[in-house]
C-alpha cells in the first residue's frame, strides 16, 4: 500500500483524531473507507486547496495510478509541528488564515451527497433537514439551543468544520492546518466550534480572551450542531453540555 503512494519508509502510528493514521515519510496515510462521496471530496481538495504563505496546509496526494482512494486508504502531505492543544487563540488564527486562503472557492457539490452523523448534524442545525431528536436526555437541550436562534448575516463559504485538534504549530513556520473537514458555513461558524469544542471537552476558560469576539449566535448555533451530531450517534453528552449551553444563552441575552 505504501508503495502504491510512493513512499517505502518505515510507518509511525500518529495519535490522535479517530486513530488509523500514519505517517510514512513524506506522507500521512488514513484509512477512509471506499465511499465514493470521499474520493470525490478528496480529489476535489486535492486540487482546489493549496498551502499559501499564510497557512499551510495538508493537502490530499494521489496515488501512482491516479487514485485518491486506494484500498480505503488516503494519503496527505506530512506537515511539522507540534498541536497546538490550548492555545485557542492560535487555533482560531489560522482558522481564519484557512477561511481567507480558500474564500473565492465554489461551494463542491460533494457536500449535498455526504450522509455521515456530522453531515446530519450540520444540515439539522441550520434548518437544511427537519430536526429530529432520539435521546430524551439531549431533547431539552437541543430544544432550548433551537428556540434561541436567530437568522445570522455573515455569508457562507468553504471552512474548516473540525479545527480543534487538527492545527499544528512549528517555529519560523506558519501555523498548519490538517485533517481537512470541508463544510459550506460561515467562518464565525467554524470558528465558534472551536470555542465550544474547548469548553465541553477541554475545560477552557469561558472568559478567555480569544472566545471574547465570537458572535453569541454562532455559538449557539455550533453548540447545536454538536448536540445534534452526538443525538444521531447515540451519545447522550447532556450532562457535560448543559452547563456550556447554559453561559452560552446568558451570553446571547447580554448582547440582545
Amino acid at each position: 500500500m505504501c508503495a502504491d503512494f510512493g513512499v517505502l519508509d518505515r510507518p509511525l502510528a500518529l495519535a490522535g483524531g479517530q486513530g488509523g493514521s500514519w505517517r510514512v515519510g513524506r506522507l500521512v496515510l488514513k484509512k477512509v473507507g471506499t465511499d465514493p462521496v470521499t474520493a470525490e471530496e478528496l480529489r476535489w481538495l486535492g486540487t482546489a486547496v493549496a498551502s499559501t504563505p499564510d497557512v499551510r496546509v495538508a493537502s490530499p496526494v494521489p496515488a501512482s495510478d491516479g487514485s485518491w482512494v486506494l484500498g480505503g486508504w488516503s494519503a496527505t502531505t506530512f506537515l511539522e509541528g507540534e498541536p497546538a492543544g490550548w492555545r485557542w487563540a492560535e487555533v482560531l488564527d489560522a482558522g481564519r488564515a484557512f477561511s481567507a486562503s480558500v474564500a473565492r472557492l465554489p461551494r463542491p457539490s460533494f457536500l449535498d451527497r455526504r450522509r455521515s452523523p456530522w453531515d446530519t448534524g450540520d444540515r439539522m442545525s441550520w434548518g437544511d433537514e427537519a430536526l429530529t431528536v432520539r435521546t430524551p436526555g439531549l431533547r431539552p437541550l437541543i430544544d432550548e439551543s433551537a428556540a434561541a436562534l436567530r437568522p445570522v448575516d455573515e455569508p457562507s463559504q468553504l471552512v474548516h468544520g473540525d479545527l480543534g485538534g487538527n492545527v499544528l504549530l512549528a517555529d519560523g513556520a506558519p501555523p498548519a492546518v490538517i485533517d481537512l473537514s470541508p463544510y459550506w458555513r460561515p467562518v464565525g461558524w467554524s470558528l465558534a466550534v472551536v470555542a465550544v469544542d474547548a469548553l465541553v471537552w477541554s475545560d477552557a476558560d469561558p472568559d478567555d480572551p480569544a472566545f471574547a469576539e465570537l458572535d453569541p449566535q454562532m455559538l449557539l448555533r455550533a453548540m447545536l450542531y454538536r448536540l445534534v451530531t452526538d443525538d444521531v450517534l447515540g451519545r447522550d453528552t447532556s450532562a457535560v453540555n448543559e452547563p456550556v449551553l447554559r453561559r452560552l444563552l446568558l451570553r446571547d441575552s447580554s448582547t440582545t
